[in-house]
This record gives structure tokens, sequence and C-alpha cells, in this order.
């Protein structure tokens, strides 16, 4: 990376300040209890509804097993120091999703992140850029197949104004 493009360095490393600082309170570890309390696993997870489901993934909940160990219990710390029991809602091993809801005192509203589609912003991104490296960058990226007319739409859309 030459001088000219520090810059793109310092966009970055703001663009992931702002969104640590935005959903990084929602980000939890979690934790897999079996029988007796001895530890059969851990892993991370987000919370993505401010009234406490998690999304985690299928192998941690399951502390890397076919089915989550018997008399398992969950637990999910957060940095602000708070730990939570939870609840094993579901999971989806084919995708290695699943859910857990975090038993929170009632009316509490926990920090989460916001689901949405991404693909079009990233795209918009580099294409919106004036830095030569960017442009080398969007011009190596593959193109969109052709499934993603309407994420291209929304990219020229998005840069036109």
């Amino acid at each position: 990376m030459g001088a000219k493009d520090a810059f793109l360095l310092d966009a970055y490393s703001s663009s992931v300040a702002g969104v640590v600082e935005q959903v990084g309170p929602g980000v939890a570890a979690v934790r897999v209890e079996a029988g007796g309390g001895r530890d059969a696993g851990s892993g991370s997870g987000f919370l993505f509804t401010p009234d406490g489901f998690l999304l985690s993934n299928s192998h941690v909940v399951r502390a890397g097993g076919a089915r989550p160990p018997q008399r398992a219990q969950w637990r999910a710390a957060f940095s602000d120091g708070s730990d939570f029991a939870a609840r094993w809602v579901g999971d989806d091993p084919d995708t290695d999703l699943a859910v857990l809801r975090i038993d929170t005192p009632p009316g509490a509203d926990q920090r989460h992140a916001t689901l949405g589609r991404s693909a079009a912003r990233r795209r918009c991104a580099a294409a919106r850029s004036r830095s030569p490296s960017a442009t080398r960058w969007a011009s190596s990226t593959p193109s969109p197949p052709a499934s993603s007319a309407r994420s291209a739409a929304a990219c020229g859309r998005a840069t036109a104004g």
C-alpha cells in the first residue's frame, strides 16, 4: 500500500470501529455446560432482536456433537460483564445456524444487531470510491451473476445521488 492509499486504511479502520461500537455490545461468548456444570464447549453469537434472541452456530450449541449434550445449559456473557442463562430455541445443522434466547429481566431491551442485506452496499462502496487502488479492486472483483441484476440496479440508484 502506497502513501496515496493511506486514506483507505483510515476509512476502513473508521468503518470497522463504527461497526464494533454499534454491534459489539450485542456480541456474546456462548458457553455450553453439560450435566453437573462441566464445560462442554463454547463459541460466540450475537443478539439480533431487542428481546434476547441470539444467533449462533449449530456446532456451538450442540457442543460439536450430533445433538446438544444431555441436560445441557447455555450461558451468554457480554462485554459489559453481564452473564445470562440462555434457552435453546432451535438449530439447523445443514446451515450451521442456531438460535438461543437469553433470559433477561422483564422490559430490558438488549443492544442488538439489525439483520439486513449487504450485497448491494459492498459493491456500491467500491464503485463510489475515486481511489485508483479501489478502482483496481473493484475491476478485479468478479462481475455479479445475472441473477443479481436487482443488486446492481440498487447500486446504480445508490451511486446516482
